[in-house]
């Protein structure tokens, strides 16, 4: 069907995901319109989904039609599209859309369950008892009519959903006061509600009839299902269903939509009464529903159907389906059983032999399983947050800094992750914890983003090392011989020496060992007077060293491995309550069992390259930062500058801007998040640590430094034994004394990066300083013994 009018579906839910793969398998170019954060929004079989936002989606979703010059069948995912197209059919179809098929009046009547009870009544078709109230003196009457307890209804439920923020699709009220404080509560919003009967019957009694009425009445589809669970238990969605063929159930519900006229598909259930076996009427839905998936599996693809209908093309009617056919939610269905089970309905035993069947799932599909790893990590960050909301973090008096936010629920669940399984089990609670906080969505696009990238990796770093050396071995008159990437043999004079990337033959093994420990050179620094920040070494896991260091500092610390890595990583700064602290653990400790926390130090990160004590360069290095448009969020801004550090191969950057605690910690003080949109010229610094930055943030520095902070940095630099070093030094004015600033030296750097000299803002006027080193490895010192060839 290649070259076939793309489909709009209006709504990005399950029932739109299920809609969107069904088209997209026919070769249909699917565009989804719905709010932030909607499962279909991470489907492969998605080209386009356009964010509406959470304020007036009607509207956005018309105005992007409106705009939108694409001949595109529109469908409905759920009920705000199906309101939509019942109310600007004409407009849609005047600019060029091709609506779902339907009867727009009976459409409306089926969205207000008041006006749908009456039609059901009008025709003879059971339906409950209604009793409604617009006001304090109706609520008194009704409560005199009602028999508790009973079911609050809303009369347009995606009303209700958007203005209540509720999940439930109805309220069970137990007596007259609970009626009353609920009345009050949602009148407050401006949701009209009326108050039915309990239609009493187990829970696998509500059963569905779908069907197609084409502009004849004549139908084109006969389905039935049950559900065999929901929740919450008797009110709530259905987790786990099963394909039927019922033909009481048939003959009702083509009853119903033949009376009530309705053209196109729909849904209508029913609940058995346990007292006399009848069906009540429950609900008509004149659209896709959550069982979509159920029903495409069984043989109804009704999104084909609705596609190929609303092209007014001929559609023979499905007379053929799979029955025995189950449908299961895993999540929502294991949340169902502690409700059965607190009933006493549902025993574990029989919930899970209930389950011995193939199942079809709703959103889980191995050839698209984005869309459920986005769906079970936004649902343990609302059960998080719905966990925080009845256990508020406790202020507290001196000691370390606390934050309600993150529930500690969540943190707990890490732990147990991470407790007992050394570096992998908190590399593991440190992937999570990200998921948690950025979702699932930026950080499987930052994976793809690495793949699409991946020219920026070892070959770039290669490339730009062997020009550094071929520049530096032109000045010394050297020949250069290449024995791998980035790996180089140079000579001159008949003195030979070898360089690979930054690391050079002029310090040894051990010493360059002693450098990587950041203790023992914090240490050895503190011995020779150098200043350094207060710091104390700790374990993830015994986090009590680090967090009363915590509380007894004033203002953020950063944590870091305190011995093995370089470059920066593992580092988190800008760490300032406990659950910081136990948080950057596990993102420190991914290869590490031993861990700093120290103060962290406000100002400027200078990087001073010495040899032999000779100061060759400085260089004043910024944070990795994007500037906003005015319509691009954080993430896109990210990305395109990721993007442009790629097309440069290297020149303007040896790295990506990564998703790290760092930056969510960043983003927190902020007052933003990756999904904001930054104002036109707004810059933005992503983080505090320098590492992962642009040639355009750092800055070689031309002016005066401090004598004495030279003469400290050369001091530190003789007690760790180096000859090669980059010294860190952070300060608010490098002219001045550490003592004045308060500024300290925070790391010396065995095998520096020469890169951080030639990747800079003026690269026409950097420092090359591997011509100095150089010329000291074939002065002799450097020099390798090597047999004649």
């Amino acid at each position: 069907m290649s070259g076939e009018p793309p489909a709009v579906v209006l709504g990005g839910g399950i029932t739109a995901l299920s809609v969107a793969r069904s088209l997209h398998a026919a070769g249909i170019t699917i565009h989804v319109l719905d709010r932030p954060g909607a499962v279909a929004r991470r489907s492969r079989a998605v080209a386009e989904y356009v964010d509406v936002g959470t304020e007036r989606p009607q509207e956005r979703m018309l105005e992007w039609l409106i705009s939108a010059d694409l001949g595109a069948v529109v469908l409905a995912g759920a009920d705000d599209g199906v309101e939509l197209i019942a109310r600007h059919r004409a407009e849609l179809v005047a600019h060029g859309h091709h609506p779902v098929e339907g009867d727009d009046e009976v459409v409306l009547a089926m969205l207000n369950k008041l006006r749908t009870y009456e039609l059901a009544r009008e025709h003879g078709i059971a339906a409950p008892e209604v009793v409604q109230f617009s006001d304090e003196e109706g609520l008194d009457a009704a409560v005199e009519r009602l028999r508790f307890p009973c079911v609050l209804k809303p009369a347009q439920s995606h009303v209700f959903a958007r203005r209540a923020a509720s999940g439930a699709k109805v309220l069970v009220v137990n007596d007259a006061s609970e009626l009353r404080r609920e009345y009050t509560r949602l009148a407050a919003m401006d949701v009209e509600m009326f108050a039915t009967e309990v239609i009493y019957g187990e829970s696998d009694e509500f059963v569905s009839y779908y069907g197609y009425l084409d502009e004849r009445g004549e139908n084109l589809v006969s389905f039935t299902k049950r559900k065999i669970r929901q929740c919450p238990p008797g009110f709530g969605d259905g987790t786990y269903h099963e394909t039927t063929r019922d033909p009481g159930v048939a003959a009702a519900g083509l009853r119903f939509l033949q009376a009530v006229g309705l053209r196109g598909l729909g849904n209508v259930e029913f609940k058995r009464d346990a007292r006399d076996g009848e069906l009540i009427l429950i609900e008509c839905n004149p659209r896709f529903t959550l069982s979509n998936e159920l029903a495409r599996v069984a043989g109804v693809d009704l999104a084909v159907l609705s596609y190929n209908r609303a092209l007014r093309r001929p559609a023979p009617p499905i007379e053929e389906y799979r029955a025995g056919l189950h449908l299961w939610d895993p999540a929502r269905d294991l949340r169902a059983l502690s409700g059965y089970r607190r009933q006493g309905e549902l025993s574990t035993q029989a919930w899970a032999k209930s389950l011995l069947h193939r199942q079809v799932f709703p959103v889980f599909r191995f050839d698209d399983p984005v869309p459920a790893i986005a769906r079970a990590a936004s649902m343990i960050r609302n059960a998080g947050a719905s966990q925080a909301k009845g256990n508020p973090v406790p202020s507290t008096g001196s000691g370390p800094r606390h934050r309600a936010g993150k529930p500690a629920g969540i943190n707990r669940a890490l732990d147990r992750v991470a407790n007992g399984h050394g570096r992998r089990g908190r590399a593991v609670a440190a992937r999570l914890d990200l998921t948690y906080a950025c979702g699932v969505g930026p950080l499987i696009r930052r994976v793809r983003s690495e793949r699409l990238f991946s020219g920026l990796g070892p070959a770039a770093r290669d490339r730009l090392y062997e020009d550094i050396w071929m520049r530096a071995a032109e000045e010394c008159g050297a020949e250069v011989t290449r024995l791998a990437p980035g790996l180089l043999e140079l000579a001159c004079n008949g003195t030979r020496t070898r360089v690979y990337h930054q690391l050079v033959p002029l310090d040894d093994p051990v010493t360059l060992q002693v450098a990587l420990d950041k203790t023992v050179v914090h240490r050895l620094m503190g011995e020779v007077g150098v200043p350094h920040a207060d710091y104390v070494e700790w374990t993830p896991d015994d986090p009590g060293p680090a967090v009363s260091f915590l509380g007894s500092v004033r203002g953020p610390c950063v944590v870091k491995p305190a011995a093995g890595t370089g470059g920066g990583h593992g580092v988190v700064p800008g760490v300032e309550t406990t659950d910081d602290l136990l948080r950057a653990r596990w993102h420190a400790g991914t290869e590490v069992d031993r861990l700093l926390i120290e103060r962290q130090i406000d100002g400027s990160v200078f990087r001073l390259l010495l040899l032999d004590g000779e100061l060759l360069d400085v260089v004043r290095s910024l944070p990795a930062s994007v500037t906003g448009d005015g319509h691009a969020t954080i993430e896109e801004l990210i990305r395109r500058e990721n993007q442009r550090r790629v097309h440069a191969c290297g020149a303007a950057g040896l790295s990506l801007i990564g998703l790290n605690l760092d930056t969510v910690l960043t983003l927190r003080r902020a007052g933003l998040a990756l999904s904001s949109v930054l104002p036109q010229g707004r810059q933005l610094a992503l983080r505090v640590a320098t590492n992962n930055n642009a040639a355009r943030d750092n800055e070689t520095w031309r002016q005066e430094i401090s004598r004495s902070t030279l003469d400290q940095a050369r001091t530190a630099v003789r007690a760790v034994g180096l000859r090669l070093a980059g010294v860190d030094v952070v300060t608010t004015d490098i002219k001045r004394p550490l003592r004045e600033t308060g500024g300290v030296i925070s790391e010396v750097n065995g095998g520096p990066g020469l890169h951080h000299h030639y990747l800079v803002a003026d690269p026409a006027h950097a420092t090359p300083v591997a011509v100095p080193v150089l010329e000291k490895l074939l002065a002799g010192v450097g020099e390798v013994e090597l047999l004649a060839r």
